[in-house]
């Protein structure tokens, strides 16, 4: 993990009590006793009784960086109850809610500008120094009901309690608290911790970049006020989805994004992600049979990541891989094998310099490129891929059939689904389905 971290990254620890210190003199060993910032204190329970001895109601997580130039986005803490109770001790009749009194004189001895003036026959910074506001903004503040005007003494600014956000986020965390039983994000784990606890984590520690880069290299625009949260930008009339940095875009989001450029009006999307679901491009054609709504499948090139890099690589449309089923007859026996159809490579993983020439060969024979394939006559959702049959090609033959010679034939009669697997000579993985009649 340390090789991982960036010089802005940041690491959280957190292992059971037992062993805790040991985790610390490993960690110092690791990142360097100078990059230990803090350990934080995370309160997950409230007081209960253990057995002879005190009750046990935090954890602890060691934050380390792995340099100087680490993240860091100031959060405020919980508000603290002692302190609201302790100094909102006056009461606004005409907005009905506490306040607290702010001193209006600011730092340093300057007495330039109105604001070193006396204001309404009061001095407002009686030890010498000027004030925080201009007269003119102390009128306004006064016609907005904001200064309080003692019986004797000094005017001060009204600061409510609604206004109060709590004090920067301290080493000790309170608000947080374990998942309750009936939770709905409970997944069964016995450790399992609270989501607002990376939430809070991330937050603090990282910037919301990875979107904007995407979009940046792909040269769209960056919506803000977007119809949709999954609506992240917009590009030639159409809008743009980016997906989770390495996570698979599956068949569900695309069905969510697709409901939701409907709802908003268009019929295009580019969805950029690192990966796509098995036969993700079928489910593509289905919606847009169903919705109106095409959505454009463009592989995240890795090369954004490189440090440094100012011109955009390539994007490309994933793989294309197109399979039928062939039946052959003998007797009163239907023997069932599949044909690749069409294929074409994504070519993402290309250096630019070549791009061009094998996009031009990959157009004419996109089954050159294929280095293995694979059926599974029998495939169904969520079991393991079952190798029925597979052609590949070696040193010393390049050749490869794009018919299957298996000669399947099905124990029961009906509809059944095939899947075909496909690995092409980058190393790229692209797999769709055959509906098969037997």
């Amino acid at each position: 993990m340390s090789e991982l971290l960036s010089s802005g990254g940041s690491i959280y620890v957190h292992v059971g009590p037992n062993v805790n210190h040991l985790m610390r003199g490993i960690a110092d060993e690791v990142f360097g006793p100078d990059h230990f910032l803090n350990q934080i204190i995370w309160r997950r329970a409230f007081g209960h009784s253990d057995s002879r001895r005190y009750g046990i109601i935090h954890d602890v997580l060691l934050f380390y960086s792995s340099g100087d130039e680490r993240i860091w986005n100031d959060v405020p803490g919980p508000p603290d109850k002692g302190y609201l109770e302790t100094f909102f001790d006056q009461y606004d009749e005409v907005r009905g809610e506490r306040y607290r009194r702010i001193g209006l004189t600011a730092p340093g001895v300057t007495k330039h500008g109105s604001s070193g003036k006396p204001w309404r026959g009061v001095d407002p910074s009686p030890q010498g120094n000027h004030g925080e506001y201009s007269i003119e903004k102390l009128e306004e503040l006064n016609k907005q009901g904001r200064i309080h005007w003692p019986k004797n003494g000094v005017p001060r600014l009204k600061r409510y309690e609604s206004e109060y956000t709590g004090p920067v986020l301290q080493h000790i965390w309170t608000d947080i608290s374990k998942i309750h039983n009936q939770s709905a994000e409970l997944a069964g784990y016995a450790t399992q911790k609270p989501e607002a606890l990376p939430e809070r984590i991330v937050n603090v520690s990282s910037d919301e970049e990875h979107r904007r880069v995407v979009l940046e290299f792909f040269r769209a625009e960056a919506l803000t006020n977007t119809p949709s949260p999954l609506i992240h930008g917009r590009k030639s009339g159409a809008y743009c989805h980016v997906d989770g940095i390495d996570s698979i875009f599956s068949r569900a989001e695309a069905k969510a994004v697709a409901e939701a450029v409907a709802q908003a009006g268009s019929r295009q999307c580019y969805v950029l992600a690192c990966e796509f679901e098995m036969d993700l491009r079928l489910t593509a054609a289905s919606l847009e049979n169903e919705l109106g709504v095409k959505l454009m499948l463009i592989q995240i090139p890795r090369e954004i990541m490189e440090k440094n890099r100012k011109n955009p690589p390539p994007f490309l449309e994933m793989a294309v891989l197109e399979a039928e089923p062939v039946y052959r007859k003998k007797g009163k026996e239907t023997s069932v094998d599949i044909k690749i159809a069409r294929f074409m490579p994504s070519l993402a993983e290309v250096p630019s310099k070549t791009l061009q020439a094998l996009k031009e060969r990959a157009i004419k024979s996109g089954t050159d490129f294929i280095d293995f394939w694979a059926v599974d006559f029998e495939w169904q959702p969520g079991r393991p891929f079952n190798h029925h049959w597979q052609d590949y090609r070696t040193r010393k033959d390049r050749s490869l059939k794009t018919v299957s010679e298996a000669g399947y034939v099905y124990a029961k009669r009906g509809k059944h689904t095939a899947c075909v697997k496909v690995i092409d000579t980058f190393g790229c993985d692209t797999s769709i389905t055959v509906e098969v009649t037997a």
